[in-house]
């Protein structure tokens, strides 16, 4: 396929200018890089039939299983409705540089994605290779008969991928570990929805025997995925069809993803900035067989960093500092604007509270508070925060 660059880039952008509706005011002589960036706050109110190229018979696609409604709540806890384009879903074939085959049956344990204006059972199948399952009541709240359901249809079904939330999968591996019970070990890991902590990867790689790969996409792109993992663990742009850019973003140092996905009939967006940090380049050629295709590096989302009162630490700094700490099995982090740290965590056995302080002290935080706990509270969409900005107070209520 052909990388969305150049003249297929900008034949692309044209076309979305003459037929979605939501463009109408664009100047169509002008550079894709003048278009203003949009953030989600664009989208919200805005009909999702505005987004649907003219020559789309929207009845026709939903007919025929082409496109799709969904209704995520999506990162900033703000329901969202789309199209999905069924059609510029990542083919099967995506995962054979993982030695896997086209038929490969996938697992995915995620917060809930409603259909239209229904959402699926905590085990629903998906398609004849899939299977979801999430839990609706809650994910540390689950009482022991729901860990054993999801656990038992986890291991029938037998999936040779986990397509999973790795905080869900940890917390089920535990969970269903202290109930006495083995889950099944799929072939490959995926971690997506959320930025995968150094907890949850040390954990999971002993858990199961299998590789990490991460995958990265957002529901307002409407069914069109931006990055999937490559087997050297790079996350590599699916460059033939989204576009990417860096700008910088509200914090010094640090820029921020926009992307464009104009050959989306149903959602395409144009230098949209779905709220991460991250930087963008090309490998080392021998460490990766992708290494002509950029590779993107997350840094975590905007909305996340904390300061230590003299500079900006962002959720990967602060993971690569913390998420090595033994022990330490699931976190949240908030600072004060004055630099004064307030954490809560689940611990295990060996976790060493002196450690994790020393980490933090030499991020700059001024001081340090640490609280142990059973659980923790997730956000709408079903993602833990990790990091962010607040007072000791309001992570208390949480």
């Amino acid at each position: 396929m052909n990388t969305l660059d150049g003249e297929h880039l900008h034949e692309a952008v044209r076309r979305v200018l003459r037929s979605v509706p939501f463009y109408a005011t664009y100047d169509a002589a002008a550079a894709l890089s003048s278009f203003p960036v949009l953030r989600r706050d664009a989208l919200l109110g805005v009909p999702a039939t505005h987004f649907i190229a003219g020559e789309i018979d929207l009845p026709a696609a939903l007919a025929s299983g082409r496109f799709r409604p969904l209704t995520t709540s999506g990162s900033t806890d703000e329901p969202l409705k789309v199209y999905a384009d069924q059609e510029l879903a990542l083919p099967p074939s995506v995962w054979a540089m993982h030695g896997l085959p086209n038929d490969a049956k996938l697992t995915s344990l995620t917060s809930g994605v409603c259909v239209g204006t229904s959402c699926p059972g905590d085990i629903a199948p998906h398609g004849e290779r899939g299977l979801l399952l999430t839990f609706r009541a809650g994910l540390f709240e689950a009482s022991d008969a729901h860990v054993i359901r999801t656990a038992e249809a986890f291991n029938t079904f037998g999936g040779d991928i986990a397509f999973v939330n790795p905080v869900w999968l940890h917390w089920l591996h535990r969970r269903a570990q202290g109930l006495g019970l083995a889950l099944h070990q799929p072939k490959l890991l995926v971690f997506t929805y959320q930025y995968p902590s150094r907890c949850q990867k040390r954990a999971l790689a002993r858990a199961f025997h299998a590789p990490q790969v991460e995958f990265y996409g957002a529901s307002e792109f409407g069914g069109t995925d931006l990055a999937v993992g490559c087997p050297a663990g790079h996350l590599h742009l699916v460059d033939y069809q989204a576009f990417v850019e860096t700008l910088p973003s509200e914090h010094e140092g640090h820029d921020e993803l926009v992307f464009s996905t104009p050959l989306s009939r149903s959602m395409p967006l144009l230098r949209y900035a779905p709220g991460d940090l991250g930087r963008v380049g090309l490998v080392d050629e021998d460490a990766c067989e992708l290494s002509s295709v950029l590779a993107l590096e997350l840094d975590g989302r905007v909305a996340d960093v904390m300061h230590t009162g003299a500079r900006v630490v962002t959720t990967r700094e602060f993971d690569d500092v913390v998420g090595e700490v033994e022990g330490l099995a699931f976190y949240e982090a908030r600072s004060s604007a004055a630099g004064a740290l307030f954490m809560k965590g689940i611990v295990d056995a060996g976790f060493s509270e002196a450690a994790l302080r020393a980490g933090v002290l030499e991020l700059g935080f001024k001081s340090f508070t640490f609280g142990a706990v059973e659980r923790l509270a997730l956000g709408m969409s079903g993602k833990l925060r990790l990091t962010g900005e607040d007072d000791r107070n309001a992570l208390v209520r949480r």
